[in-house]
């Protein structure tokens, strides 16, 4: 999967792979206003990457109880071919080997005005050969 698209305030897209891609995920930075991010932004920026099982909340508003993510991994901000500033994520084969099923993935960006949070719906296809 090379570029998941950009990350919008709203939601990032969906994405299809298979249980044990090692992939790269790439995402491009835009500001609120849907502008490309510039690398002078970008100094001292942060990202995490958070996969979590879809709809395994308990409990309502406030009471909720959130399980642990399956996946997390700290991702490096970087500048593409193209020149947009991305974030880009490595996971391992291991990672995601053994999930199967919908997820949810949350990335979490602080380019240094504090965190924003963007999620996408991640359906992980089970891997046949492990």
């Amino acid at each position: 999967m090379p570029n998941c698209g950009a990350c919008d305030m709203i939601r990032l897209p969906d994405i299809l792979m298979c249980g044990g891609d090692a992939t790269p995920w790439k995402v491009r930075l835009v500001t609120a206003s849907g502008s490309p991010v510039s690398s002078i932004d970008v100094s001292g920026a942060s990202a995490e990457l958070a996969i979590s099982r879809y709809g395994l909340v308990s409990g309502l508003g406030g009471d909720a109880v959130l399980p642990e993510p399956d996946v997390t991994a700290d991702g490096s901000v970087e500048t593409d071919d193209d020149g947009n500033v991305c974030v880009s994520f490595s996971l391992d084969s291991g990672d995601t080997e053994e999930l199967r099923g919908k997820y949810l993935y949350q990335i979490t960006i602080d380019l240094g005005d504090g965190p924003r949070v963007c999620q996408g719906v991640l359906t992980i296809r089970p891997n046949i050969n492990r």
